[in-house]
């Protein structure tokens, strides 16, 4: 039996990585929901020709190289669109990275390096998620392994096969088309081996390197039209200083416990085990370059020019830290690794799955959640006139559940750019009594304000990742016991109680502003400020503005954010109009001590405007609406 295990040990373990990577991956897997980006590509595939898809579903309108994008357009066309299908072979692509990383780790430091980094890389959300995504993560991450892999033989090896180039060249090209950093990194990857390919070798890699350069030709008209078309970065945020650390929180899954444990054995090993060896330090000053040239060109491009950066963005390089990590262990003897191993698998498993709550979260969001409550209540409230008004980015993304769950509604459909207004005429024409809200994709909260003012009373509130919903009534005697989100409302009011109107002149350029200390009002990143103000005029100005003025106790400006009135109000009795905004904190940061809040009009239109006051209450977004990024209690 020893000597089996001395022979298999290792190969049994990496058999049980890949196996706890295979559950965690498929675990319950037909039961994942599509999310925003798996839609958005789904729906730029129904063209009728290539040529179609690759002007509309890819140059006009997609930031990525085409190669995903191309996979499902054919994908599709065999098997057709649902979850399972669709996902399946970005989680095949998941678990076998998490083999490529254990060979490249056994080529670079040993086979201790190698599992051990492989079992960190099957266990964490960062991976699994990416998984579970239909996007070009884990086939990126995939080609960038199985390119590195062929590469080091390419470079490295005293012995060359020709399929070892053939392969490096095809999974070289193949990375190339399937998202810009891959693209990115595959460009430092050929640099480097400049550095290092032995000078008989030289010929043979400088041909490589024209070969990866031609198979990628036929993409080069789309790299410049998404190029010229201004949009591959832009459309984050800025980062804040803090995104390394913020992005190692969350590699290590917000877990204290978890970084200790695996930078303690990580540690503990490196000294007791320490893998000497120039070869050694050859490659570990290749991973940690890799990683860093990768981060600090994205956060520096991010802050200097347009921001491209995010936890996504590290994807592809995040295995090269980890190999970097664990490359100060040898080779050790086969308990040793198997208690390190477990170790990681199982503090890492349990992390993800009791304290990440990664199924609960990524089981159930609100394009396929926020229908199924429309139907349940649809059924339960059937006196009465029931509205439902529903956002997304597509209303396409409800009605693929809808259709799913076999009833479709009629509703009232809002994105992001519909002004309120629409809404509200569309409420005053059908004058119901009830009203079914959902949210998705960071919803703009100021919606459900507004509706609350002619539907005080919640019947029900759930929340998801990205998403909300609400069951509001005009009745009193629907009401149901649970928290009033006005119960938190702060703040004091301009001219409260007085049905006198806050006449503004037309040379007034600004209100009254409502101010307030901000230490006083309890803030968090999970806090939301509203404001609401009421006016009275005939027209609704075309430029005035709605203010939140944060200053530092200097006087120089924290944060400063105007809305157009015209944008979202409601008009609510005649020649009487409410203004509702309202401001989600958790990308401010921190905001400094004794900060002051000031919110009021800035009235840019040369006309009379009567103000009759301007309020401003707290509430907090659910943190499962940001748990698969952030930490969930």
């Amino acid at each position: 039996m020893s000597t089996f295990l001395n022979k298999y040990g290792n190969r049994l373990l990496l058999a049980l990585i890949l196996l706890a990577a295979t559950l965690l991956r498929f675990w319950h897997f037909s039961r994942i929901p599509f999310m925003h980006d798996e839609f958005s590509a789904l729906f730029r595939t129904g063209y009728s020709s290539f040529h179609d898809l690759i002007l509309y579903g890819v140059k006009l309108n997609d930031s990525h190289p085409a190669g995903v994008q191309v996979f499902l357009y054919y994908w599709i066309k065999l098997f057709g669109i649902s979850e399972p299908v669709i996902k399946l072979p970005f989680a095949v692509f998941g678990v076998c990275s998490v083999f490529l990383i254990y060979k490249v780790g056994e080529s670079w430091f040993g086979k201790t390096t190698g599992l051990l980094t492989a079992a960190f890389m099957a266990t964490v959300q960062y991976t699994v998620f990416y998984s579970q995504l239909a996007r070009p993560y884990s086939p990126g991450l995939f080609f960038t392994l199985l390119s590195v892999y062929y590469w080091t033989k390419v470079v490295f090896k005293d012995k060359l096969r020709k399929s070892d180039v053939v392969l490096f060249v095809l999974a070289s090209a193949a990375n190339a088309y399937i998202h810009a950093f891959t693209l990115f990194f595959l460009l430092i990857q050929v640099l480097t081996g400049f550095l290092f390919v032995k000078k008989k070798r030289l010929s043979t890699y400088i041909w490589t390197a024209v070969a990866i350069a031609v198979l990628y030709l036929p993409h080069i008209p789309v790299f410049f039209a998404q190029l010229k078309r201004g949009d591959i970065g832009g459309w984050l945020g800025a980062p804040k200083p803090s995104f390394i650390i913020d992005f190692f929180e969350y590699l290590f899954q917000f877990s204290s416990g978890f970084l200790l444990l695996t930078l303690g054995i990580a540690t503990y090993l490196s000294f007791r085990f320490y893998n000497t060896g120039k070869r050694k330090n050859r490659f570990r000053l290749i991973a940690i370059a890799w990683f860093l040239t990768t981060f600090l060109t994205a956060y520096l491009y991010s802050v200097l020019r347009t921001p491209v950066i995010q936890y996504s963005t590290l994807y592809f390089v995040t295995p090269f830290l980890l190999l970097f990590l664990f490359s100060f262990i040898r080779e050790i003897n086969l308990k040793v690794t198997a208690t390190a191993v477990m170790l990681i698998l199982i503090s890492g498993s349990g992390v993800l799955i009791a304290k990440r709550q990664h199924y609960k979260i990524m089981y159930s969001q609100g394009f396929d959640q926020i229908p199924k409550m429309v139907l349940k209540n649809l059924e339960k409230y059937k006196t009465g006139k029931t509205a439902i008004v529903l956002q997304a980015p597509d209303t396409r993304m409800f009605d693929y559940y809808f259709d799913k769950y076999g009833s479709k509604p009629g509703y009232f459909s809002f994105t992001k750019k519909v002004e309120f207004d629409s809404l509200n005429r569309w409420l005053q024409a059908v004058q119901p009594d009830r009203i079914l809200y959902g949210g998705a994709d960071y919803p703009p909260l100021y919606v459900v304000e507004a509706l609350k003012d002619d539907f005080p009373f919640v019947l029900e509130k759930q929340s998801w990742f990205n998403s909300v919903f609400y069951f509001l009534s005009k009745k009193k005697e629907d009401e149901k016991a649970m928290d009033n989100v006005r119960a938190m409302e702060s703040g004091k009011r301009l001219n409260a109680g007085s049905k006198r109107f806050f006449r503004l002149r037309p040379e007034q350029k600004f209100s009254p502003a409502l101010e307030t200390a901000v230490d006083t009002l309890g803030l968090n990143r999970l806090s939301v400020l509203n404001a609401a103000a009421t006016l009275s005029d005939t027209t609704v100005p075309d430029k005035s503005l709605l203010v939140f003025d944060l200053r530092r106790p200097d006087g120089k400006a924290f944060y400063w954010s105007a809305a157009p009135l015209k944008k979202f109000y409601k008009k609510t009795e005649k020649h009487q109009y409410t203004v509702h905004v309202s401001k989600r904190l958790q990308s401010l940061g921190t905001i400094p001590p004794k900060t002051v809040l000031k919110i009021y009009i800035w009235k840019k239109d040369s006309v009379e405007m009567y103000l009759k006051d301007i309020r401003f209450y707290i509430t907090r977004i659910n943190p499962v609406e940001n748990g698969l990024y952030e930490p969930v209690p």
